[in-house]
């Protein structure tokens, strides 16, 4: 009996030690895994800083190319505008733009006679209406004025040598749909829909501004004078443009203002 109870003694202390064995067993097992688990999570947490550092740094990267852009079209800009301003106004600046023209389109004669006929219409007109506001003012996005003009060195020198001043704008925008009440002269309104399209000034992607040329009128019953030369100047460069055009179509070209290229009618 005495045997008998010492060896199930011995089966219990066995029994006892292999549950505690398997129980160590499990339990490194358990912080293997918690481990592991951990360095798993860090090793994730670590790749997610590192792409959100990345993601930054390339945020950080485009906005600073972005700038750079930026900066690069606004002195682009002043350049330009600084160019107009300094051509020479009145009938020595319209000479000095039509013989640039003149050069930028030799073997071109159709193109030179396009380009300065469509000119002097559009100065013509100014004599012809100096009041409406809507014939002083110049699109350079329109592809039809940019088709006749604007692809020339010396075309829009001939307008900064009339007066016209290079300003930049947001784009155009067309206004909503004209009411059927609206007559012809409204639904054409310089605000409506451009019937010409749009060309894409590669700037204008970058600042959201587009180039126009302005031409500012006196206001006569403050300052007559100032209104008369001004006129005066616009009617001597129309003239010089007319006689040019008329030379170039063996001619005198005065067509009816139907007649004008579309970017030069008034809208």
């Amino acid at each position: 009996e005495r045997d008998a109870a010492a060896a199930q003694a011995a089966e219990e202390v066995e029994r006892q030690t292999e549950e505690a064995a398997a129980r160590a067993a499990q339990e490194a097992q358990a912080k293997a895994e918690a481990a592991a688990q951990a360095k798993e999570d860090a090793e994730r947490a670590a790749q997610q800083a590192r792409e959100a550092a990345e993601t930054q740094a390339a945020l950080e990267a485009a906005r600073a190319v972005e700038e750079a852009k930026k900066s690069a079209a606004i002195e682009v800009r002043r350049g330009a505008a600084a160019e107009a301003r300094a051509w020479p106004r009145g009938e020595k600046g319209v000479s000095l733009a039509l013989d640039r023209l003149a050069s930028s389109t030799a073997g071109d004669a159709e193109a030179e006679a396009t380009a300065v006929g469509s000119l002097a219409l559009v100065l013509g007109g100014l004599v012809a209406h100096p009041d409406e506001e809507k014939r002083r003012t110049v699109r350079f996005a329109n592809p039809m004025f940019n088709r006749d003009i604007g692809r020339w060195p010396g075309g829009v020198e001939v307008l900064y040598a009339a007066g016209f001043r290079l300003l930049h704008r947001p784009p155009f925008q067309p206004a909503a749909k004209p009411s059927a009440q609206a007559s012809g002269a409204q639904a054409s309104d310089a605000h409506g829909k451009d019937p010409c399209g749009a060309w894409e000034d590669p700037l204008t992607a970058v600042d959201g501004l587009e180039a126009v040329a302005v031409l500012s009128e006196p206001d006569p019953f403050k300052d007559l004078d100032a209104w008369t030369q001004w006129f005066e100047t616009v009617k001597t460069c129309a003239g010089a443009v007319q006689a040019r055009a008329d030379s170039l179509c063996k001619g005198p070209l005065k067509p009816p203002v139907e007649d004008a290229p579309g970017w030069a009618k008034p809208r």
